[in-house]
């Protein structure tokens, strides 16, 4: 989206990393990086994000969201849960409290975080991805390792958009349990 939005990105990533360092929980990182990006940036510009922390030691996932697609988490017996606590974009408000979630990753489960040039990707009869065409990819993706299944979701998402171009990103990012 040119350069105005990769200077935004930027600014966020570094503004991030920094609250990371004060204070890691998602929440609290999500709070202190809004309030910053909203006094640095000028009013028509904001941004999503979804931020995780996971500790490998306990299998537990802690997530804020920041009006960012919800992530998928599929458990092997069963359906692709959202993982729908959400919150205001960061930027529009200075001030504004995230809700701070946690999952534990129990063996086999998969995290799919993704963003909306997934699911919002047009083919020629303006028809999105959405989100049922990627849950079924999630569901039928099995024992398959992380990066096969990102391959078939970029694969899926190109055939649905046929000879269309990509009018946005497409990020994947797949977390599963694997062992104890």
């Amino acid at each position: 989206k040119g350069m105005p939005a990769a200077l935004l990105m930027a600014n966020l990533q570094a503004t991030l990393r920094g609250q990371v360092l004060v204070n890691p929980s998602p929440a609290e990182c999500l709070k202190r990086s809004n309030a910053l990006l909203f006094r640095s940036t000028d009013a028509d510009k904001f941004a999503t994000l979804f931020y995780g922390v996971l500790d490998r030691g306990t299998h537990r996932f802690a997530y804020a969201n920041a009006g960012h697609n919800y992530p998928l988490l599929l458990k092997p017996a069963g359906e692709p849960a959202r993982l729908d606590l959400g919150g205001l974009v960061l930027g529009c408000l200075e001030e504004f409290s995230y809700t701070e979630g946690v999952v534990e990753l129990a063996l086999g489960d998969t995290l799919l975080v993704y963003s909306d040039g997934i699911t919002e990707s047009l083919d020629a009869d303006d028809e999105e991805f959405g989100e049922a065409r990627l849950a079924s990819l999630l569901r039928a993706g099995g024992a398959d390792m992380a990066a096969r299944l990102i391959d078939r979701i970029v694969a899926a998402v190109r055939a649905h958009a046929g000879e269309l171009s990509q009018m946005d990103d497409m990020t994947l990012l797949v977390i599963r349990r694997t062992g104890s």
